[in-house]
């Protein structure tokens, strides 16, 4: 072997020697766990009042969207609304004529936007719901049990919709990350009463003007008169050819609603007609809006 090769072969070896510990400390740095000292997580977030607030807020907001979809599905669909095209204004590829005349399929304008928008915007409320239930669960604040209720009335109100919507949906009620079965609409009917009820005590019957909009027992109990209206539908049985009535609810139904009347939380408002202008925000009929 020459004294050229003899060399180049000590070169190679000697830096191969000196890249292994280089590496291991490449490697060490790779397992660091260090947590971002701006990244806000359950466990640093929601400390304090305003957080929980917050957190709160989140929930309502995601009723919001609701408006384009559980909306416009539940009024279009019917006699009570519809939208007029105008030359090629309003036409939108024929979204608005499939909702009105139920023929939408599942790759048409209305169903890739509405029935999969709002299917998203509530189990969006939902996974909202259970992350601040959860948190409220280890929380130590004074208004933990009120705030509870208040989110697990929101939870049964997204549940209701979706009840209303898709008859039986997955019933999740945890943040973990799973598959969840289908389960049937009675069970989220079930649920949605459960949920209402329980919940009813801690909520207060009214909230001050600056919170003028959250949940109250009203809104517990004009939700349940609702489930009650509707339990032949939501608990009975669908087949191919043929729906068989579930058990009806009526005394139940007005059990709720007068509970809502007797309160003396609301009234009928003096004009009708401003129930339905621009300014109604402080009508004492406003139950939940």
């Amino acid at each position: 072997m020459t004294t050229f090769l003899k060399k180049s072969l000590r070169r190679v070896t000697l830096g191969a020697l000196l890249l292994v510990p280089a590496l291991t400390l490449i490697q060490a740095c790779t397992n660091l766990t260090e947590v971002p000292k701006d990244a806000l997580t359950p466990d640093n977030a929601f400390k304090t009042d305003l957080e929980v607030l917050a957190g709160v807020a989140s929930v309502y907001a995601g009723l919001r969207p609701t408006l384009w979809g559980y909306y416009n599905l539940s009024e279009i669909t019917t006699d009570e609304l519809l939208v007029p095209t105008r030359g090629n204004d309003w036409y939108d590829n024929g979204r608005w004529l499939e909702i009105h005349r139920q023929q939408w399929t599942e790759n048409s304008g209305s169903a890739l936007d509405d029935m999969n928008g709002t299917w998203n915007d509530l189990f969006s409320g939902v996974a909202k719901a259970n992350l601040m239930i959860e948190v409220m669960n280890k929380s130590s604040s004074a208004t933990k049990d009120q705030t509870i209720a208040e989110l697990r009335t929101l939870r049964a109100w997204y549940y209701y919709m979706l009840m209303d919507f898709f008859g039986g949906v997955p019933l999740v009620t945890t943040t973990e990350l799973a598959k969840h079965e289908r389960v049937s609409r009675d069970s989220i009917f079930r649920f949605v009463e459960a949920e209402l009820k329980a919940s009813s005590a801690a909520l207060p019957p009214s909230w001050p003007s600056s919170f003028r909009g959250r949940v109250t027992k009203g809104s517990a109990d004009a939700i349940l008169a609702s489930l009650y209206l509707n339990a032949q539908v939501f608990t009975g049985t669908v087949t191919a050819n043929s729906f068989t009535k579930g058990t009806a609810r009526w005394t139940d139904a007005i059990a709720a609603a007068d509970r809502v009347i007797n309160s003396g939380v609301y009234s009928l408002a003096t004009d009708w007609k401003k129930n339905f202008s621009i300014d109604n925000q402080g009508s004492p009929e406003h139950i939940f809006w």
